[in-house]
């Protein structure tokens, strides 16, 4: 609803960056045509080119994470805020859109209940040719009707007013009402429609008059006959009025020659700056906004401290706080992946971020004994912590296999085993014993042991993930029951849970 209003808002700009010159600089201009197609193109500018997105150059790209400081927490603990009750408080936004609809509401079922009512009029005086002779006093045109008082049926100069209303038919200038009439309903609030809608029929009333002018008839006689139709307002707006504008500009238009050279080229001149004008202020631009969300882990129910928020293929991202809460700035509606150690990567649409927490579901770090190496080559497991230069790094964890082309951001340390991989096999083949039974029956096969390695290293829930065999199972347990403790995981140089699974192979 929002974005719908912020749209309405643009157009009614757009109008007015059409119609002001055109009042200030163009409206005296004999050049009528082109005045037409001016208000015209401008009314459908001003629908098309919110909705245009020009893009702004970037003249300094920046690199460097955004941070997000939580003025309410001091050391990572919240601040009591204390203050008086607010009390009752107006949903202005609400009350807006009230008015706004009872408004197009109401301009809606006026323009029915006249359409309706001068067809109704129409059908039962049984016009012939398209004219009425009512009751009414106004002499006006709907859409292909014509609609004369009575008193002129027998008026020597019916003709004049016939060929004026005539005019209208024949120039279309209902096309021009009904766009305007569609603009006036959805932007009733702004005072520059009703002007171009007032400049539009003024407009159409020239135009009429320079064609019964160029008829033959006598622009004395023609002008004197307007004098006497000076009758009150204008009953209908997508009509046009014979007497509709009666001013002294409407009998100076008629002294006016058919163009002036000069008003084309000011014209010419005024086009590309109205258009660069509504394009920099009504166009589209890439606006950056604000993302708020919270994080939290999906087995504990804890505020994931930490975390990495990263922009997908981006180099932009900020880490939560204590409360696992982050913010972050972005451009238009990216995808953001969210990471934290032990826990499934999450990539999730900004817009999508509301209320409700992201939840991390637990994942394992999946270790294959097979796969390590027998002999470390003297580079220990590196803690790779969240940084600039290595935003867009990629972890090679067995939950994640991302498709060819495709960034993961996780780049925090994982748990690792004393001294290394090396050491771990090592470790793991010295005190695994192979089955008696299994050995008897020639059996080879393949056990995964999960266990959790907790923040002080020691390791918690061993059990069996998947094996091949039952026969197997204890012999693979026995050897995680006793063994030492590993280098926990971080999360931003704080330790945390990991779950690991790793394959202990029996081959005879």
């Amino acid at each position: 609803m929002n974005d719908t209003f912020i749209y309405l808002l643009k157009v009614s700009g757009g109008l007015g960056i059409i119609i002001l010159p055109y009042c200030l600089l163009f409206r005296d201009d004999p050049n009528l045509s082109i005045k037409r197609f001016y208000l015209l193109a401008g009314i459908i500018s001003a629908w098309i080119f919110p909705l245009i997105t020009f893009q702004k150059p970037e003249l300094v790209e920046t690199f460097a994470p955004a941070f997000f400081i939580d003025l309410n927490s001091v050391n990572g603990q919240p601040v009591r805020v204390t203050g008086t009750d607010p009390g009752f408080t107006l949903n202005w936004i609400r009350i807006l859109i009230i008015i706004y609809v009872t408004g197009l509401i109401y301009m809606f079922l006026k323009d029915m209940f006249i359409i309706f009512r001068w067809n109704l009029n129409y059908i039962r005086q049984r016009g012939e040719n398209g004219i009425v002779f009512s009751d009414n006093d106004q002499v006006f045109t709907l859409f292909s009707k014509i609609f004369i008082p009575v008193r002129l049926q027998y008026k020597k100069d019916l003709e004049n007013v016939l060929l004026h209303e005539k005019a209208h038919i024949q120039q279309l200038h209902f096309i021009d009402l009904m766009l305007m009439e569609f603009t006036l309903l959805l932007t009733w609030f702004n005072p520059f429609s009703w002007l171009i809608s007032r400049m539009i029929k003024e407009n159409h009333e020239h135009l009429a008059d320079r064609h019964v002018l160029a008829s033959g008839v006598n622009p004395a006689r023609y002008r004197a006959q307007l004098l006497n139709h000076t009758l009150g307002v204008n009953v209908f707006r997508l009509g046009n009025q014979f007497n509709h504008s009666l001013t002294l500009k409407r009998f100076k238009m008629m002294k006016k020659p058919r163009r002036n050279h000069a008003g084309i080229v000011k014209i010419a001149l005024m086009i590309p700056a109205v258009l660069i004008t509504m394009g920099l202020t009504t166009g589209v631009t890439k606006q950056q906004k604000t993302v708020k969300g919270k994080i939290i882990l999906a087995d504990t129910g804890e505020p994931a401290v930490g975390a990495a928020v990263v922009v997908r293929n981006g180099t932009l991202g900020t880490t939560s706080d204590a409360r696992g809460a982050f913010m972050l700035k972005v451009e238009e509606n990216p995808e953001l992946v969210v990471s934290f150690v032990g826990y499934s990567n999450l990539v999730v649409k900004s817009s999508e971020i509301g209320k409700e927490p992201l939840e991390l579901a637990p994942t394992s770090y999946n270790i294959d004994i097979s796969q390590l190496p027998d002999q470390d080559a003297g580079d220990k497991h590196e803690v790779d912590i969240l940084s600039p230069e290595k935003m867009a790094a990629v972890v090679k964890s067995d939950q994640d296999k991302p498709e060819k082309g495709e960034t993961f951001y996780i780049v925090e340390e994982m748990p690792s085993f004393p001294e290394g991989n090396a050491a771990l096999k090592k470790y793991v083949y010295s005190k695994l014993q192979y089955p008696e039974s299994a050995k008897e029956k020639g059996l080879s096969g393949e056990v995964f042991v999960q266990f959790i390695v907790t923040p002080s290293g020691k390791l918690e829930d061993i059990e069996v993930a998947k094996s091949s065999d039952k026969v197997f199972e204890e012999a693979a347990l026995a050897v995680f029951r006793d063994m030492p403790d590993w280098h926990p995981g971080s999360q931003r140089g704080k330790t945390v849970r990991v779950k690991v699974v790793i394959s202990v192979p029996f081959n005879i």
